[in-house]
């Protein structure tokens, strides 16, 4: 669960929402960022899914003192382990290994455990891209997951810029299939609004990229979770606006 405050209302954000969110993002890169035609669904699908493994977290919370959930980055380690295993398994079932290594690369890159679980975890991405790809040297293998995160990893910050409301200017690597990089700074100008240069995408201009919300008024917090189970909290659409940046 995201949770951000902003005025009168504390913004509840389901982590599978951003995830559609992010795919947005991420299906308006130039398609050099999306690796090869044979690629690019699966970047994509598993844009969409990375955190598919949150959502009976989501349908149930935990909360903190206050009553509001615990947000996601405020979760134990062997919890974010459980929910990243979710994710990956989950994805292998219904989309296959080439989507479950770019999801399984993006939890190495966001979950730091110990030095023995980050080998397991690369020895896991590397194993689900040799199904994938196996014809495949593994050098290649590697290249082909590290292209196709960076895709994934861009898309899920920027709209975690937007919608948690980080503060930070970040850079961010994108990796195309020939070699080539572009490194890309996104930062938060404003409640709902993201800036991102230069500008990776294919349009001049991406439409307003929403995510619904759960609001709970301010002082309302003990039944915050109680009405997530039951869908009973006021919705309502977030619009975050993505746009150039002054270096674009």
């Amino acid at each position: 669960m995201i949770v951000r405050t902003l005025g009168d209302f504390h913004y509840l954000v389901p982590q599978a929402e951003h995830a559609r969110q992010s795919a947005v993002i991420v299906a308006a890169l130039e398609s050099r960022w999306l690796g090869g035609s044979d690629r690019q669904v699966g970047v994509l699908r598993a844009s969409r899914h990375h955190d598919d493994g949150w959502r009976l977290w989501d349908e149930a919370p935990r909360v903190r003192e206050d009553g509001l959930p615990l947000p996601f980055d405020g979760i134990a380690l062997e919890d974010h382990d459980a929910i990243w295993r979710r994710s990956i398994f989950g994805a292998l079932d219904s989309l296959g290994p080439a989507e479950a290594a770019y999801i399984g690369r993006h939890s190495i890159a966001l979950h730091k455990g110990s030095e023995e679980d980050e080998l397991a975890r690369f020895e896991l991405v590397m194993a689900l891209g040799r199904r994938s790809w196996r014809d495949c040297e593994d050098d290649e293998i590697r290249r082909r997951i590290e292209q196709g995160f960076s895709a994934l990893f861009f898309g899920d910050a920027v709209s975690l810029i937007g919608v948690a409301g980080w503060s930070e200017r970040l850079p961010f690597e994108l990796r195309s299939e020939d070699g080539g990089r572009l490194t890309v700074e996104a930062w938060r100008d404003g409640d709902w609004q993201v800036r991102v240069a230069p500008w990776p995408f294919a349009v001049p201009a991406l439409p307003q990229v929403s995510v619904d919300a759960v609001a709970i008024a301010v002082g309302e917090e003990p039944s915050a979770a109680a009405r997530v189970r039951h869908h009973a909290g006021f919705r309502v659409r977030l619009p975050i606006d993505i746009l150039p940046g002054e270096d674009s």
